[in-house]
C-alpha cells in the first residue's frame, strides 16, 4: 500500500484525543457493541453509549498505563478537528467526561472542562487510523522552536536509535514504520505544521506539495511520539521485547543520550508505557483495513511524509521514520 501526500492531507485533518481517567484494574473493560448502530433498548456499555451517534467518529480504543494500571486512557479518532470542537461546544460532552471519572469510585471526582482532553494532530509515522494498540512507548517532548527545528533537531539526535537490545527489529528489511509523531493542538487550534495546498487544485496541478511552518514561529510545543510494538510475525516487535529492553541495565540512560543530543529544541521530556486496546470502528471496516500485512510495507520511497521524506536500506537513517 503506497500512501501518497493527498491521504497524508486527509490524515492531518483529524484529530486524536486522549483523555485520561481512573479504571480499576480489577474492573473489565469496555464491551463495544457488535453492530454498527445500536439497537432499540440495548444496553450499551456507558463508556460508549455518549459517542454512539456523535458525527465525526471513527473509532474509539481504551489504554492503560503499564506502570499505574489504574491510569487509563479514553481514545478517540475524530474525522476532523471540526467535528470534535462541534462534540466539545454540545451538550453531550459534560456527560461524556462525567462517566471518565479522575479519581477512584470512593472519591467521586470529575472534571468536565475542556483542559481534560487532550487534542493530537498527526504529522508523521505509522498510521495512527489502525496501527496504535498494543504496548506502546510514549514520549511526551516539550520545547520553544519552530517547526523546521523541531524537525532536523530531534532527525539529527536519533539518527540510528532504537531502545537498547532491539537493533535486530530496527535492520529488518523491509523497514517498517515504528513511531507515529503528533503535535499537540495549540491553543485556538494552531497546528505545528501545515499543509500549502489548495484543495481545489489536484495533486497534478502542484506535484510538489510542501509542509511549511505554522504561524506564530517560536513558542512553546508539545510533541507526542508513539513507539508501537505489535509486529510479532516477522519483526518480532512485542510486548515481551519491550518489556525486556526496558529491564536491561542502563535502557533509560540509553534514551537519555539521544533525547540530549536534541536539546534544545528539547526541553523537558517523559517517558510512559501504554497497553492499548485494538480500535473498535462504530462503522467497522474489513479486516484487511486492520491487520496489516507485508504487502502494506511496500512503502514509497518518495514519500515525502516520512521524518526523512523517505525510506531508504540505509542503516544510518533515524528510528523516527520508520
Amino acid at each position: 500500500m503506497v500512501i501518497t501526500s493527498e491521504d497524508h492531507f486527509g490524515t492531518m485533518q483529524k484529530r486524536l484525543t486522549w483523555t485520561l481517567f481512573h479504571h480499576a484494574s480489577t474492573k473489565p473493560w469496555p464491551t463495544w457493541p457488535n453492530g454498527t448502530l445500536p439497537r432499540e433498548g440495548q444496553n450499551l456499555d456507558p463508556y460508549f453509549e455518549v459517542l454512539c451517534h456523535v458525527p465525526g467518529v471513527e473509532n474509539v480504543r481504551i489504554g492503560r498505563k503499564v506502570e499505574d494500571v489504574d491510569q487509563a486512557a479514553y481514545i478517540v479518532l475524530w474525522s476532523s478537528a471540526d467535528a470534535l470542537a462541534s462534540f466539545q461546544a454540545s451538550a453531550l460532552f459534560p456527560d461524556f467526561l462525567r462517566l471518565l471519572p479522575i479519581g477512584n469510585e470512593q472519591s467521586e471526582a470529575y472534571d468536565t472542562s475542556l483542559s481534560r482532553i487532550i487534542s493530537l494532530q498527526f504529522d508523521h509515522g505509522f498510521d495512527m487510523d489502525t496501527e496504535l494498540y498494543g504496548r506502546v512507548t510514549l514520549n511526551k517532548f516539550t520545547g520553544l522552536a519552530d517547526w523546521e527545528s523541531w524537525h532536523w533537531g530531534v532527525r539529527k539526535a536519533f539518527n540510528g536509535f532504537f531502545p537498547l537490545g532491539c537493533m535486530d527489529i530496527h535492520r529488518k528489511r523491509p523497514p517498517m514504520y515504528h513511531y507515529c509523531v503528533t503535535w499537540v493542538d495549540q491553543q485556538g487550534g494552531e497546528q505545528q505544521g501545515m499543509w500549502d495546498w489548495d484543495p481545489s487544485k489536484s495533486l497534478e496541478d502542484k506535484p510538489e506539495i510542501k509542509k511549511v511552518i505554522a504561524r506564530g514561529d517560536e513558542h512553546v510545543r508539545e510533541r507526542w511520539e508513539f513507539l508501537r510494538w505489535n509486529q510479532p510475525i516477522y519483526y518480532g516487535a512485542t510486548r515481551e521485547r519491550e518489556e525486556e529492553s526496558t529491564k536491561q541495565p542502563g535502557a533509560m540512560q540509553h534514551w537519555e543520550k539521544a533525547i540530549q543530543r536534541a536539546m534544545p529544541p528539547i526541553q523537558t521530556w517523559v517517558q510512559e508505557r501504554w497497553d492499548i486496546e485494538k480500535p473498535y470502528f462504530p462503522i467497522a471496516p474489513d479486516e484487511d483495513d486492520v491487520d496489516i500485512d507485508m504487502e502494506d510495507l511496500e512503502l514509497d520511497e518518495e514519500d515525502e511524509f516520512s521524518a526523512c521524506e523517505e525510506l531508504e536500506e540505509d542503516d544510518s537513517l533515524p528510528v523516527s521514520i520508520r
